[in-house]
């Protein structure tokens, strides 16, 4: 697995929703993500034909959000909203189309609807768009437009935009290949409360990319990445206690945090990565490994 990770697609689904300001209390349950203590009453509002609820509630059948998952509606309302002009359900509309949840996939009418909810200003279609270019999803590789749609996505405060341009950034896609500017970017999505933005500051402190590395900081990083379940800031921490880097070496620690990686779904797909589990694991690694 790359120790710099981009927020995939996946990710982006559970994302919180830019509401007009509103008296509204699921909005705001909504936006802190207490997704089962809104259900009920987005429940109620979208039956009333309110768009912003009804695309909320096509959010919760698409993922099975506290109610059992059903794509074929979540479609259905998703499709509703956009109808009516909705921005949140045009982008639900395009992930419909991405997923073939409740239809056919259809890679050209996912980036259509989130080019139409793009120019109503929803950040997180911009994500989707850009996210597309650059991992070629049925259309050519274009990094220059994924980090065109990324940026103009970063620029209204969506933390996975900021993640996925540090990612970019790292990688040399599209760009020059800038250390600096990638740890610029993590650290604005880490600022937002996002996990991969920490745990990505974290990697590259520990890989040495950045002048002066504070492994100390890099311990920091990780384990506040790790309060979210987040598989390679576990394994990070793996690391730092197997190598001493921001605390003593202790391999006990490292095993501990190898494991909890491992089982969070951590891939072993680096040849050092594998050895260093190996030795603190040993054959415990086949039975955890996925």
């Amino acid at each position: 697995m790359k120790k710099i990770l981009i927020a995939t697609l996946a990710a982006l689904l559970a994302l919180s929703i830019a509401f007009a300001a509103s008296a509204d209390g699921w909005k705001e349950q909504f936006e802190r993500d207490e997704y089962e203590a809104a259900y009920p009453a987005i429940k109620e509002a979208a039956e009333t034909g309110d768009p912003d609820a009804i695309a909320c509630l096509a959010t919760y059948l698409a993922n099975g959000y506290g109610t059992e998952a059903d794509p074929e509606k979540a479609y259905e309302l998703a499709m509703k909203a956009a109808d009516a002009g909705n921005a949140y359900g045009m982008f639900m509309a395009g992930n419909c189309f991405l997923y073939g949840w409740g239809t056919e996939k259809d890679y050209a009418k996912a980036l259509e609807w989130f080019q139409k909810a793009a120019d109503l200003g929803e950040a997180k279609a911009m994500t989707n768009m850009a996210y597309i270019y650059q991992e070629v999803l049925g259309t050519a590789q274009d990094y220059a437009k994924a980090l065109e749609w990324y940026q103009k996505a970063a620029d209204l405060g969506d933390p996975y935009a900021f993640v996925n341009l540090g990612y970019m950034y790292e990688q040399g896609q599209g760009t020059e290949q800038d250390y600096a500017k990638a740890f610029e970017y993590f650290q604005k999505a880490a600022d937002l409360g996002d996990p991969y933005g920490l745990a990505n500051m974290a990697w590259l402190i520990l890989m040495d990319r950045v002048p002066d590395p504070d492994y100390a900081k890099a311990v920091e990083y990780f384990t506040r990445a790790a309060e979210s379940g987040a598989p390679h800031a576990l394994f990070g921490l793996g690391e730092c206690y197997y190598a001493g880097k921001g605390v003593e070496k202790d391999l006990e620690k490292a095993a501990e945090y190898y494991r909890k990686a491992l089982e969070a779904g951590y891939e072993l797909d680096d040849p050092e990565d594998e050895a260093h589990v190996k030795e603190v694991l040993g054959e415990e690694v086949s039975a955890i490994a996925p």
